[in-house]
């Protein structure tokens, strides 16, 4: 990775990485020293963890790094590129055809010359454009790959996570799918480690599994002679409705008269962000007619068939918490967060669809104040 491909007018990027890396490199020797402490994903330890490792990211040497890829707005990179093409289904995201166009892998933020088209890829406030422009930079930096043809960009961040998968990922391939032919396309794009259900995805959409082709696990970049790239909601809970709604008809199952009613999505114990006392809370909830089960390994149809009859679906917050999406609209959500990790994604969601939501916060220690 830091051998003869990097181009030698981008070393400077590529020391900054060396940085990094050997920061990260002691974390883990010291993880590893002090594993008895650490390995509780709760409590003043985890709390005082994450803190810490906050603060360590604002003190990495490449933080005040100028990055030499900037930010450019679709309408700019139309301009900017010979024979562009953009469409803008309604409703949906923008969809973008680039002779010449870039993917900055293994992101897959997209772009052409020195210019990232941010709006197409995802985003949490411009607080983190400099990072995600920083990691375009390494990309850029590193191995170019040509690519003939016509090529679809599916690569995305979080991209073994389920959740953004059903309300960025997916919601993108409907959009293009809207757009275009996806099957005269001569590759698709996806991320180094392709989440399992995506080849039941491709199936959906009618698109050769064999045309799927994983990006490098490094900083790289793949150069198209004709790249299709497509908007998406750059944040989970900003899926419109009219997306969720085609999420269901498209993965959703018929109720089932003999579904479950009440639903408890287990997440586990020693995982992140689990139930610290789900024996005792599945006992409380069996006892009430709340069946128990386990999305890991199950097909996203099969973990929207889990749901499909469900008055009440109870779950800590995590990504299997997306599947409230194919629930009926009358279903009441129940999410059990922990109180140094409350996010409001599946609140938002639950409101788009109109569906009664509940947090209950759980009581592990608080940060301390000197934290």
């Amino acid at each position: 990775m830091f051998g003869e491909e990097w181009r030698p007018e981008l070393r400077w990027v590529r020391d900054a990485v060396l940085m990094r890396r050997g920061l990260m490199w002691v974390r883990r020797v010291v993880a590893r020293i002090l594993v008895p402490f650490m390995r509780a994903r709760h409590g003043y330890w985890f709390v005082i963890r994450r803190r810490v490792v906050a603060i360590s990211g604002l003190l990495a040497p490449d933080r005040d790094v100028v990055p030499a890829l900037h930010a450019v707005s679709v309408a700019e990179c139309v301009r900017s590129t010979p024979a562009p093409r953009l469409v803008v289904p309604d409703p949906g995201y923008p969809v973008l055809e680039m002779p010449g166009g870039v993917v900055f892998g293994p992101w897959g933020e997209v772009g052409r010359g020195d210019g990232v088209v941010l709006e197409l890829g995802v985003r949490y406030g411009a607080a983190s454009d400099r990072w995600v422009l920083g990691d375009c930079d390494l990309a850029s930096a590193g191995p170019v790959h040509d690519l003939s043809g016509v090529t679809v960009n599916l690569v995305q961040r979080f991209a073994t996570n389920y959740a953004h998968w059903l309300f960025q990922g997916l919601v993108r391939l409907e959009v293009l799918g809207r757009a275009i032919d996806l099957a005269s396309c001569d590759r698709f794009l996806v991320p180094p480690s392709p989440p399992p259900f995506l080849a039941e995805v491709f199936e959906r959409h009618g698109i050769d599994w064999a045309r799927a082709e994983p990006v490098a696990g490094y900083p790289a970049s793949y150069r198209c002679e004709l790249l299709v790239a497509a908007g998406m909601p750059q944040r989970p809970w900003e899926c419109p409705r009219w997306a969720m709604d085609s999420l269901r008809d498209r993965y959703g199952e018929p109720s089932a008269d003999d579904g479950p009613r009440r639903v408890y999505l287990a997440r586990g114990v020693g995982v992140r962000r689990g139930v610290v006392n789900e024996a005792e809370l599945v006992a409380h909830l069996e006892r009430r007619g709340f069946v128990t089960v386990s999305t890991i390994g199950r097909t996203i149809r099969e973990q929207a068939a889990l749901v499909g009859s469900a008055e009440c679906i109870v779950a800590p917050l995590g990504a299997a918490l997306g599947n409230l999406v194919f629930a009926p609209r009358t279903a009441h959500v129940i999410e059990l967060a922990g109180r140094n990790f409350v996010r409001d994604t599946y609140r938002v969601v639950a409101a788009t669809l109109g569906m009664p939501f509940t947090r209950l916060v759980g009581t592990e220690p608080g940060l301390p104040p000197w934290l």
